[in-house]
């Protein structure tokens, strides 16, 4: 009865000690590991001091001969600076895909360092599409503002009290949007350089892994399979039959593909 009791104990024990080694071992933060968080801040700050300048929309908000008028020509300013940002956010993806084309990781954990892939992804393809998401930001702005500023008046506020409560609650929604828009294009364009990486210097297969934590989703958690038997995808079918983190999940997805080793 000891013996078997001193034996379920020390499985038990071992079991532990195997289950902390597998997840520290294979817990992988793409925005550290391949050194694009920095990236991911810049991208998110220059949409935010893009697409939202207190003093202008305060000055539009105090236009009420025509309040419809006034925000067509703040957000009319607001796509003229989107505009110019551009270029700017174009070396976002340029520097994500660099960076995250000259190193993968196999499922054991190590990393395998290549020479840079140069003109692995249509650049100007994934910058253009930034336009459309950031866009929505403004939509999501407009439909906002003219919510509160239509429930201020009702409710007799003053327009300071409303141009407050506006300024405050687009700052807000720019912010999250922002970040959102960011980590979600950063990590797309990561994924997608390292499948052209994976299929030029010949790897055949490749795993979903997911951050292995209480947060990962259950589309995720489908996509990869069990940690200690994940599903085994073809890289030549990556982004169609095969998952991409983002393309095949949802923005703000925080898995990674790994050379099946």
């Amino acid at each position: 009865m000891k013996r078997n009791k001193r034996l379920s104990e020390n499985l038990g024990k071992r079991k532990n000690i195997i289950e902390v080694t597998v997840r520290n071992r294979k817990k992988i933060d793409r925005t550290k590991y391949y050194g694009i968080k920095k990236l991911i801040k810049e991208y998110s700050n220059t949409i935010k001091e893009t697409l939202f300048n207190e003093e202008k929309l305060k000055e539009a908000i105090k236009k009420q001969v025509n309040p419809q008028e006034s925000l067509n020509d703040y957000f009319n300013d607001l796509n003229e600076e989107l505009y110019k940002a551009l270029d700017k956010i174009k070396q976002f993806i340029e520097e994500t895909a660099k960076k995250s084309s000259k190193r993968v990781l196999t499922k054991s954990g190590k990393a395998v360092k290549f020479e840079e892939i140069k003109d692995s992804l249509s650049i100007d393809f994934l910058a253009s599409q930034q336009i459309e998401y950031i866009e929505n930001i403004t939509n999501s702005q407009r439909q906002k503002i003219i919510e509160l500023l239509t429930d201020g008046i009702e409710k007799g506020k003053s327009i300071q009290e409303i141009s407050e409560t506006i300024v405050n609650e687009i700052k807000h929604l720019t912010d999250v949007k922002a970040t959102m828009i960011a980590r979600t294009e950063l990590i797309k364009t990561s994924a997608l350089s390292q499948v052209e990486t994976m299929k030029r210097y010949g790897a055949k297969t490749y795993i979903y892994w997911t951050a292995g934590d209480r947060r990962v989703c259950k589309v995720c958690k489908k996509l990869q399979g069990s940690r200690e038997n994940p599903n085994i995808y073809d890289i030549n079918l990556a982004g169609k039959s095969s998952p991409i983190p983002v393309i095949s999940s949802h923005p703000n997805c925080r898995c990674v593909i790994l050379i099946n080793d």
